[in-house]
């Protein structure tokens, strides 16, 4: 699937899309898009560089996997590399960097929320398994591993089922030391259904070897608006 108005001729520098999955987020978009487009501007000027804002609709709970898959079907032929981005975190200066990288690449290393230190749950270094908020991803191996799971509604566990989906494809993956500053909003209840029904699901499919049998190769999503918010900056919203 191809929206004819993305296409767009770029020089021959590897081509970023940014992915933002969103829903109900308006003051924090309103901050993140001139924020993105001035720090690109500054820091990566002759980075050929497209954003797409992914809306899923109100009908059921929020699945941000399912909405990066649908994100990529869109952008694909645009680009040859993606960024699963958060729309309520932004690079701080001079401490993040967007290049291409042919392996997948956490960039949020470093958080405000975190007091910037590397934070531990039960024991573990949390950097060894989380592979959230702010992703590099070359398109081949995103296709490689097929891309997020589509089977996680509501908050969490998405992130580290894609970790495990790099690791079961025998795929290198890197981390570069991004700081980031986290825009203010109410956190997920990590203890409600959904979520202890995530982390569940996400510890079982862990071990065992169809890991990847399911993400782009059944998506099914349908696109009910599109519109241009700025030059090279899309929302487009989908049913999932």
């Amino acid at each position: 699937m191809v929206i004819s108005f993305f296409k767009k001729l770029f020089t021959s520098q590897h081509r970023l899309a940014i992915l933002i999955p969103y829903r109900d987020r308006e003051a924090h978009l309103a901050e993140f898009v001139p924020y993105m487009k001035g720090f690109f501007q500054k820091h990566h000027p002759n980075l050929p560089l497209q954003i797409y804002v992914i809306e899923q609709t109100h009908e059921k709970l929020f699945n941000r996997g399912k909405l990066m898959n649908a994100g990529f079907t869109i952008a694909k032929n645009n680009c040859d590399y993606i960024c699963f981005h958060d729309v309520d975190m932004l690079p701080e200066e001079g401490h993040c960097n967007y290049s291409y990288s042919p392996y997948p690449t956490q960039l949020a290393t470093y958080l405000d929320r975190w007091d910037y230190q590397v934070p531990r749950a039960d024991g573990w270094d949390v950097r060894k398994f989380y592979w959230g908020g702010v992703t590099l991803f070359p398109n081949d191996c995103y296709e490689l591993i097929n891309g997020f799971s589509n089977d996680y509604w509501g908050w969490g566990s998405e992130d580290m089922d894609l970790h495990q989906r790099c690791l079961h494809q025998g795929i290198f993956l890197k981390r570069r030391n991004g700081r980031y500053t986290c825009l203010d909003h109410k956190r997920a209840d990590k203890q409600s259904p959904s979520a202890v029904k995530n982390r569940i699901r996400q510890k079982t499919i862990s071990n065992i070897d169809n890991i990847c049998e399911e993400g782009l190769n059944n998506l099914e999503f349908k696109v009910l608006g599109e519109k241009t918010l700025e030059t090279d900056v899309f929302f487009i919203t989908v049913e999932i």
